[in-house]
């Protein structure tokens, strides 16, 4: 529903049956920035049994003990909260006690920052129990309501949220910046040790990075999470990136972990990035320490270790990582392939067979590939002239065909196989390869042409043949 539909059909019911009842949060906050808000949070002095009264369809009833009403309008859910503060609370998702309220300065004062305790009634007034929360949104100021310690240890999840907000939001095309006193406090809970992300669900943390890693700043909030040295807690895998040297012909920034953010603000150059852009430029040098470690020096006096196959290594490593951020299979997949397939597109001209090359270059994330690989060549500071770019192989007339010529249908199925009297097995995928790469050979040498039966029992025989190879091998 949008403002129009919550207003006629949430707010003016509760405010016609006596209640007060107001919009409140990031609508709000959004609307004074100019956006257009697409979810609506509605707090009122209404009480659930109060509400029961006004409407008559509800869902996830257990909720109404935290003053959650969920109302069922035209199929939709809309949750209505009563005004309450919390009492005796392990953290503000699971207070152990709430007390209902009847004005929204007690509300206010349980909320994160002061531009998301803003509360617009139904008239279109905008309260601001804070005193400062219209005046932070005008001046781009990220702060946390009251004592930035007492809102983070109510939920440490929070500053997580504040690199967020950094991340993603602006005014009049400036970032916001994070309260100078609230720094101090949250500088000191992290070097003390007294913020610690271990008890936040990974849920809670991958929906917090996903929409910091798409947001237009999100190389900026990287870069101050390290700074401050708090992307450790949800990116352990830092600290060996910190004390990893890399090859000083290629790589003058020193350690992995400024090449990374060198990436990462290249990456935040691409007006088109999103989360999954963001994250590879974040994650795809993971491997480098592991690497280093197994490959050691090449001479005695070097500084640095070989890094070879650290993009294999970090693909493997991912999705563990992934893991602690609750992300999907499908998120966890693309982004190993990134992170596997980046080293391979910077050397795409070493590719031996056009018809590799060709299945490469119409891999389906190449698009985002190409940033990423832009990004890593433009993150490295380097005096070497040698090396073969990203733009050269770009320039290549092959390259250039295989990446803008879909690839063909397959000739060799394994509905052909099957045909041809071969039963199902573990080396059909391999087989169908061969002959799929003989077909695209074939097209490359004879662009125009249209392959006839010969041509089709050709590669259908070479299936054949490597599948009678592969069954000599058990």
């Amino acid at each position: 529903m949008d403002k129009k539909d919550i207003i006629n059909k949430v707010l003016k019911p509760i405010s016609k049956a006596g209640f007060k009842v107001f919009l409140v949060g990031g609508c709000v906050r959004d609307e004074i920035l100019g956006k257009n808000p697409h979810d609506f949070d509605v707090v009122t002095s209404a009480m659930p049994s109060d509400l029961h009264k006004i409407f008559n369809r509800f869902s996830d009833v257990q909720s109404e003990r935290f003053g959650i009403t969920i109302v069922i309008i035209d199929g939709e859910n809309v949750e209505i909260a009563t005004l309450r503060k919390d009492c005796a609370s392990i953290d503000s998702r699971h207070p152990e006690k709430v007390e209902f309220v009847s004005d929204i300065d007690a509300d206010a004062a349980r909320r994160d920052f002061t531009m998301n305790a803003l509360f617009e009634d139904i008239d279109g007034t905008i309260h601001d129990p804070t005193g400062r929360g219209i005046n932070d949104i005008n001046g781009g100021r990220i702060k946390f309501v009251g004592s930035a310690r007492n809102r983070i240890n109510e939920d440490h999840l929070r500053v997580l949220r504040m690199f967020r907000f950094f991340a993603t939001k602006s005014v009049k095309g400036h970032r916001f910046e994070i309260d100078a006193q609230d720094i101090g406090e949250i500088r000191d809970m992290i070097d003390s040790g007294e913020l610690n992300m271990s008890g936040v669900s990974a849920e809670r943390i991958g929906q917090e990075m996903r929409k910091l890693l798409g947001g237009i700043f999100a190389a900026d909030a990287i870069s101050l999470m390290a700074e401050w040295d708090f992307i450790r807690q949800i990116f352990p895998e830092w600290t060996d990136m910190q004390m990893t040297t890399q090859n000083p012909k290629w790589h003058k920034e020193g350690v992995v972990s400024n090449h990374t953010l060198l990436v990462c603000r290249e990456m935040q150059k691409c007006k088109d990035h999103d989360w999954v852009d963001m994250a590879a430029a974040l994650f795809h040098d993971v491997g480098k320490p592991a690497a280093a470690k197994i490959h050691g020096k090449k001479n005695p006096t070097d500084t640095w270790c070989r890094q070879f196959d650290h993009d294999i290594i970090g693909a493997r490593m991912f999705p563990m990582i992934a893991k602690r951020w609750a992300l999907t299979n499908a998120e966890t997949e693309l982004i190993a392939n990134l992170i596997a397939d980046h080293m391979k597109l910077h050397n795409v001209m070493e590719i031996t067979h056009d018809s590799k090359r060709w299945i490469f270059l119409q891999k389906p994330h190449m698009g985002r590939l190409l940033k990423l690989c832009r990004a890593d060549g433009d993150g490295c500071v380097t005096d070497a002239v040698e090396e073969f770019t990203l733009d050269k192989a770009l320039a290549d007339s092959r390259v250039q065909m295989f990446l803008n010529t879909p690839l063909p249908k397959r000739e060799v199925t394994g509905a052909t196989l099957i045909a041809a009297g071969i039963k199902p097995c573990k080396g059909f995928k391999k087989a169908l390869d061969v002959a799929f790469n003989q077909q695209l050979t074939w097209v490359i040498a004879n662009k125009g042409k249209v392959a006839d039966s010969k041509d089709v029992e050709r590669w259908t025989s070479a299936a054949i043949a490597t599948l009678n190879s592969i069954s000599k091998d058990y």
